[in-house]
């Protein structure tokens, strides 16, 4: 959860990969979490981690995503729930092959849980669609936030997409190119 942002004087890490759903987090490890991105260190949010932090906005333009867990009205604007589906035979489409975190990859099909209804921010770096309807097209991307590289991938809920090759493959590349100054 967000305790290891609690107290960063210490830190060494190059990347922080976040496969977390945790709903709280304090001022104190907001600050310092915003101070590791000021610092360059490069950020993987995999899957159900795109709902981290509902109440803090400022994360929502970390990652480049807002999913709604329940229904919300802004400024006039319904957005409702975001929506899963759990065991979804779905195919990934590589939308840049040339991109060091797809590089090698190729289109491949998987069953993993989908997500629908969030938001994208339009300065996202689209490197993953699908068009399976119970799926939101933007499955994966990157974008930068202060001096930090950031990576999302919706895949990751279960055994099968942990051993898939080619998931390990986006992962692991993810975790390389955000850890590049």
């Amino acid at each position: 959860g967000s305790e290891i942002f609690e107290d960063i004087q210490s830190w060494k890490y190059d990347v922080i990969v976040m496969y977390n759903m945790s709903q709280k987090i304090t001022e104190k490890q907001k600050a310092n979490l915003l101070a590791l991105l000021e610092r360059g260190v490069g950020l993987v949010v995999l899957h159900h981690a795109i709902a981290n932090y509902p109440d803090w906005p400022e994360y929502w333009k970390i990652i480049g995503t807002r999913y709604f867990l329940e229904d919300v009205t802004e400024n006039g604007v319904k957005h409702p729930k975001s929506e899963y589906e759990h065991g979804v035979d779905y195919k990934v489409h590589v939308e840049d092959p040339v991109h060091p975190i797809t590089k090698g990859v190729v289109d491949f099909g998987i069953n993993d849980e989908t997500y629908k209804g969030y938001t994208i921010d339009p300065g996202n770096h689209i490197i993953l669609t699908t068009d399976h309807p119970k799926c939101q097209k933007e499955i994966g991307w990157t974008r930068t936030y202060g001096k930090s590289r950031v990576c999302y991938l919706q895949m990751g809920h279960g055994d099968s997409i942990f051993a898939d090759a080619n998931y390990q493959r986006l992962v692991m590349q993810a975790v390389k190119w955000t850890a590049e100054k």
